[in-house]
């Protein structure tokens, strides 16, 4: 039976190189699963100023399609809305290929209890 690599990156800060780094990281895990016929559950948790990264008006067509690639390949971007609140963000103002859960700290135990391996870059 092929056991399927469940992985949470959590990312908090308004840190373009830290996005970069868990989006690389991303598509490295999604690579190497594929190569050892692994599945994979992959979340991205985005919280306190993270959400800023994600905002239609910042991001670059780049880190977009990047995004939109990953999304494709089933990963999932969630957005803390305790943080977009805090932050002012309204749900139309971030990209289209992001979710929202209503605690990203919450959201994040929940997976780890469901066995997600958990990896803060």
């Amino acid at each position: 039976m092929i056991e399927k690599i469940k992985v949470v990156f959590h990312i908090d800060k308004d840190n373009d190189e830290i996005l970069n780094l868990s989006l690389n990281n991303i598509r490295n895990l999604i690579d190497e699963s594929v190569s050892e016929n692994n599945l994979y559950e992959i979340v991205l948790v985005a919280n306190y100023k993270a959400p800023l990264l994600f905002l239609k008006a910042n991001i670059n067509k780049d880190k977009l399609r990047f995004i939109k690639e990953l999304k494709e390949k089933g990963v999932k971007f969630l957005i803390c809305e305790k943080s977009m609140r805090a932050l002012n963000i309204k749900r139309e103002d971030l990209i289209d290929d992001c979710e929202t859960t209503p605690s990203g700290v919450f959201k994040i135990a929940d997976l780890e209890k469901e066995g997600f391996a958990y990896i803060k870059p």
